[in-house]
């Protein structure tokens, strides 16, 4: 018996295997983690930007990390720099394979650039060098939307360059077609009857 025993003890080691003493346990069974819970890779960071498709407004993912804080001050290069990089990335519009999907985008042909801050402008208002009322309701909604999205906030202030800020939601946006040119309400204002999220100013 002890020298069957110390012959399969040398089948095993003779294979690779080693030999344990005592019973072994099962133990916890193997966690699979997530892809979503798993560390992101370097460069696989992500925003958002707003494109059209099917008369809506729909957030599409763009390479990089990029996060909108509040203006340290009248002149604030690094910020304005992300926001001509989203507004150009907006002017632009679709890659190729969103096209063939059926994306575009609303902009103006000449695009759209921020403008330079002034004295006694919030920290967090956005000004742009175009007058707002001269956008399609579609496009303002793009801007408004991926603003929102970059700030990491539920409201967006912003203004033209030399009009009064105002404060909008991307949420009014999600539903207007590109048919609409009306410019969109403001946070605060009454409806119209019948009741609507845009009225004209």
């Amino acid at each position: 018996m002890v020298l069957a025993a110390t012959g399969v003890l040398a089948a095993l080691t003779s294979c690779g295997i080693r030999a344990t003493e005592g019973p072994v346990g099962a133990g916890k069974p193997a966690n699979r983690i997530a892809p979503s819970a798993q560390a992101q890779p370097p460069g696989s960071e992500r925003h958002i930007v707003y494109l059209v498709k099917d008369n809506r407004l729909q957030a599409l993912p763009r390479p990089g990390r990029l996060q909108l804080r509040p203006a340290e001050g009248v002149v604030d290069k690094a910020r304005t720099e992300q926001v001509n990089q989203l507004l150009e990335e907006l002017h632009l519009g679709p890659n190729e394979s969103e096209a063939l999907d059926g994306y575009t985008t609303a902009l103006p042909a000449g695009g759209l650039v921020a403008a330079e801050r002034r004295a006694g402008d919030a920290p967090t208002l956005f000004r742009l060098d175009a007058p707002l009322g001269s956008l399609a309701t579609v496009a303002l909604g793009q801007v408004v939307c991926t603003l929102q999205s970059a700030s990491g906030g539920d409201l967006v202030l912003l203004s033209g360059r030399r009009s009064g800020p105002e404060t909008y939601r991307c949420e009014d946006y999600l539903a207007i077609t590109r048919k609409s040119t009306v410019a969109p309400s403001q946070v605060g204002r009454p409806p119209t009857s019948p009741p609507s999220a845009f009225d004209g100013d």
